[in-house]
């Protein structure tokens, strides 16, 4: 998508509607959100607005004149998709005389062994309990749940370890239901249950809720109904503005009740949606019990393949029944979809923090790379102030799926004691609603998203949440004094943003998304906090990431990383393997290897994969991990332990010396980002403390000479600073205060990359070719540790000219000498050595560099203290020759 237009980048924000507002209200709000640097808004119906004026003509009418004034001020609007949130239900109007489509649950529970009974009983939902009164009536007819069409999908005698000898007794059990529990009568006779001692007996049933007005999501019928009765009636109202001033239908958090009752026990915290679709869908080979049986206990060495198994046929089914039809629908009436479903790590940086629901498996499987598939613009929630991954995690899935960045909605709860979460901040003050903006554009957000503008403040006197306005979500932004400031605020985030998206990313690392451990272990909050120390702390050091997925990784592998695989394009130098327990197959770890055979990096913390989706407990999976581990012992490093900023740096470090960097005096951290293309940089440091950080920008050490400009992001104005040739630049940045760089390569300078004709030889070591960017020990000479010399000849040096040879990474203590003629000595560090045109010949030039290391790799070869990896020996980069002026 194209995203030339500065629209993108202004804020936007959600506009929430308490009724039909009037003309001269619409024309007036808009002209405010324009004047104040608001370019975009989503109209946001919340639960003041009654359920039936929610698509009635007046309201589409009232959002036709929206979209009028919008287009005649040069403005962008978006269909927020649904009443409140929760989309797909369209208010109710999707399952109106279409009871067929309202929310499945399935259910489980442990019959009573000796009375042979079951029951599953005190059905409730936290997230409906959570939106009070007027929440449970806007989701429930009458304000609770009510139930019906109860089934027994399966009822297993199983014994533990026996793992998958189960024995089915459906066909030996009665149910009897009523509106909010059923029990379950197994009837088999004493021979019968003396063969079932030992063993437990699960039930799994589904029930509709028939007061609902959520949708089954399984269903592609429930999407195309929901497109029938809500985004038809936009498109046909809205008119010539549909996909010209309307750009885009943005979905908010499509998911079930999440229900919770009584008897349930077992790894999975909610109950899960039901159909029978996926019920025929996991009984395709016969299997239906060892699927249900995984969700409900763990069964030995086969519960990873089976839970696994479960859960990506359960959210592939859910992701193509809802998201497909909107999507096709999308781009027939060309417009784009965005939105966001529910995201377990907002307002965090695990991936196991909980929100709305204690297991967001049982939405869309938390696989966020494949839902993202059917989006055109990325968007992700965040919540409150805080750092946290979810605009990584959007950039990241983008990039999976040949976009990049995200929209990133900002919204705010209330965490005192004595409130409701609802009620929001009004204690929400400009400066650190930007501080949140720089932060999410810093982690990959391209538009920042508030929540929200409002039409109405409600009421004084009325502590009612959500029934007043003034209590929904707060700060309504435009009632806040300090909104008349908003537009700095717009400005610089609009400047940023776009500053931000020059030129191309080249990250250090890639972190694996253990989708796979969390579908076999749960939500678990010492597996989640590996890849939330690993994301927090690469940030706050000043590494370039993003996040993988496991699937996409495999298909970079099938391209063999070539030129189109994200591995190849981002030019990832290390991948991080957080608690990854559980992988899809053997086939992820033969991935790993030719990543190691590329030069990259792997780093596993917690625990090595042991299991696999398509074995369980995996013996050759092991062998072949401790096989490549030796193989590799120089580039696989493994802790238990969870990462530190430490570990991070003493295994890291090495990949920001060749890229330019930050240096600063005080400890307290700072972020920064980095883009590059075709010899332009562009770089920013954000100084998130409250007191002035002093330090300086250390170009790049590849022997080019810049030119430095600094952007003013208030004023969209470049300055230039100076040229430097490999120099440090001071900095010193204000609290709070963004400083970005752009950097030009001046190219009218003679340079050579000497990559390649390079020989080697030592004492005992006859000549050979050697490979420059990689260090000696690397290449078949492990316990060489005495001198070496490197040597190549040059025939395409311009003789009279003066040159500097930089060596980007030594091992040791270097001499230099062309022409057979000293040049110097270094052993400590720029190695960087002035050769004068005194020296050179019109042709057959001859560099040697000696290189003196440790005697390290020698002495520790046959003890048994030795080190765990070999040290680096030699050079390590390819030299870089350029002119001087």
């Amino acid at each position: 998508m194209n995203f030339n237009n500065d629209v993108w980048y202004y804020p936007a924000t959600y506009w929430f509607w308490h009724y039909v507002p009037k003309k001269d209200e619409i024309d007036r709000q808009i002209e405010d959100m324009k004047n104040k640097g608001i370019m975009s808004f989503q109209i946001a119906v919340r639960l003041n607005m009654p359920l039936k004026d929610y698509l009635s003509d007046e309201y589409l009418n009232a959002c036709k004149l929206a979209a009028n004034k919008a287009k005649s001020l040069g403005m962008i609007m978006g269909i927020y998709d649904d009443y409140n949130w929760q989309s797909g239900q369209a208010a109710g109007k999707t399952v109106e005389n279409h009871s067929e489509l309202k929310e499945c649950q399935l259910f489980w529970t442990k019959i009573d062994f000796n009375n042979q009974v079951g029951t599953i009983s005190n059905i409730y939902s936290d997230d409906a309990e959570c939106l009070l009164d007027v929440g449970k009536n806007w989701i429930y007819e009458n304000g609770y749940p009510v139930w019906d069409n109860w089934k027994i999908i399966s009822v297993v005698a199983v014994k533990k370890e026996l793992e998958e000898n189960f024995i089915n007794l459906t066909q030996k059990t009665k149910i009897e239901a009523t509106n909010d529990n059923c029990k379950l009568y197994l009837d088999i006779d004493k021979q019968e249950k003396e063969k079932l001692k030992g063993y437990e007996i699960v039930a799994f049933v589904s029930a509709r809720c028939k007061s609902s007005r959520i949708i089954n999501y399984l269903l592609p019928e429930s999407s195309k109904q929901f497109i029938k009765v809500n985004y038809e009636l936009y498109r046909k109202a809205l008119g010539e503005y549909f996909g010209d001033t309307v750009q885009y239908v943005f979905f908010d958090q499509p998911h079930s009740c999440f229900y919770n009752w009584k008897e349930q026990f077992g790894n999975v915290k909610t109950s899960l949606m039901a159909s029978d679709i996926l019920f025929e869908a996991l009984n395709k080979y016969g299997h239906l019990d060892e699927y249900l049986i995984s969700i409900a206990m763990d069964i030995g060495s086969k519960t990873a393949k089976w839970r696994c198994g479960f859960f990506e046929i359960y959210s592939k089914m859910a992701i193509d029944a809802y998201f497909k039809p909107l999507a096709d629908w999308c781009k027939k009436y060309n417009i784009k979809l965005s939105g966001h479903e529910v995201l377990s790590h907002v307002y965090s940086w695990s991936f196991t923090s909980k929100v709305i629901t204690q297991d967001t498996r049982c939405n869309f499987g938390m696989d966020y790379f494949a839902i993202d598939k059917y989006r055109d613009i990325t968007a992700v929630d965040a919540k409150n102030n805080y750092t946290q991954i979810t605009a990584k995690m959007g950039d990241s899935v983008a990039i999976a799926n040949g976009k990049s960045k995200c929209i990133v909605e900002q919204y705010y709860g209330c965490e005192r004691k004595n409130c409701h979460f609802g009620v929001g901040e009004w204690e929400l003050t400009l400066a650190d609603l930007r501080k949140q903006a720089i932060y999410h554009h810093l982690l990959g957000a391209r538009q920042f998203l508030t929540h929200a503008y409002w039409l109405s403040n409600g009421k004084e006197n009325n502590e009612e949440v959500f029934v007043n306005p003034r209590w929904d979500f707060a700060p309504g932004i435009n009632f806040e004094p300090w909104f008349k400031h908003y537009k700095e605020l717009a400005i610089q985030s609009k400047n940023l943003s776009k500053f931000l998206d020059c030129g191309n990313i080249e990250d250090d690392v890639a972190i694996f998304y253990p989708l796979r451990t969390f579908w076999a272990k749960g939500l678990v909050d010492k597996i989640g906090e590996h890849g939330a120390m690993w994301a927090k702390y690469l940030m706050d050091l000043n590494y370039e990431y993003h996040i993988v997925d496991e699937m996409n990784l495999l298909d970079d592998y099938h391209k063999n990383f070539g030129e189109t695989s994200v591995f190849k394009k981002l030019k990832y130098k290390a991948m991080i393997m957080p608690y990854c327990e559980v992988i899809y197959s053997e086939e992820t770890i033969k991935a790993i290897e030719k990543l190691l055979s590329m030069g990259i990096k792997v780093i596993f913390t917690g625990k090595l994969p042991h299991q696999t989706q398509l074995n369980g407990e995996d013996t050759n999976l092991q062998e072949l991990i401790k096989q490549i581990s030796a193989q590799y012992r120089n580039q696989i490093i493994y802790s238990e332990a969870l990462p530190t900023k430490e570990f991070i740096e003493d295994n890291l470090a090495e990949l920001k010396e060749k890229k330019i960097a930050f240096y600063k005096i005080e400890q307290e951290d700072v972020w920064t980002k980095y883009t590059q293309a075709q010899g332009k940089i562009w770089f920013t440091i954000f100084n998130k403390n409250e007191i002035d950080i002093n330090g300086y920008v250390c170009l790049p050490v590849d022997g080019k000479t810049y030119a430095v400009y600094e952007y003013d992001v208030d004023n969209d104005k470049y300055k230039f600073i100076s040229n430097n040739h490999g120099l440090k630049i001071p900095v010193q940045i204000e609290p709070l205060a963004i400083k970005c760089l752009y950097i030009e390569e001046v190219t009218n300078i003679e340079k050579y990359v000497l990559d390649d004709g390079w020989f080697f030889e030592g004492n005992n070591i006859v000549r050979r070719k050697i490979d420059i960017n990689k260090s000696w020990e690397m290449q078949g000479l492990e316990t060489y540790s005495n001198l070496g010399i490197y040597t190549r000849n040059m025939d395409m040096i311009s003789a009279g000219k003066n040159y500097k040879l930089i060596l980007p990474k030594v091992y040791g203590a270097v001499s230099l000498s062309v022409n057979n003629i000293k040049i110097a000595d270094k052993s400590w560090g720029k190695y960087e050595f002035i050769i004068p045109k005194e020296v050179w010949k019109e042709s057959n030039n001859i560099l040697k560099i000696e290189v003196a290391p440790s005697i390290a790799n020698e002495y520790y070869d046959n003890v048994s203290f030795k080190p765990e990896k070999l040290l680096k020996m030699g050079i390590e980069g390819a030299p870089i020759l350029t002119e001087i002026k």
